[in-house]
């Protein structure tokens, strides 16, 4: 898996794409993974970086579908780390 840093990491998420984004837990050095697939990309004009809207699923992609209902916010393209397709088996059943 190639890791991408700097400005490297901002990149167009094509929508589909499944992401991480990995959340800071009461200020302490702990990092609490988030996971979710990629709903719309854009080019954002006043600061030339990508965001996209990401659909939530809190845990990483359960095979059944999610518990609850997914959330959507607004994140940094380059705050979030991209998953491979194929580390979700299942995905492809769909």
């Amino acid at each position: 898996m190639t890791v991408l840093c700097g400005a490297e990491k901002d990149r167009f998420l094509r929508p589909g794409t499944l992401v991480r984004l990995s959340i800071q837990v009461n200020h302490s050095a702990m990092l609490e993974p988030d996971y979710g697939v990629v709903v719309h990309c854009w080019k954002e004009r006043d600061e030339g970086a990508f965001d996209c809207l990401v659909a939530f699923l809190g845990e990483p992609f359960p095979a059944n579908g999610p518990v609850e209902d997914p959330y959507v916010c607004k994140y940094s393209a380059s705050s979030l780390a991209e998953i491979p397709d194929e580390s979700v088996p299942w995905l492809h059943t769909l």
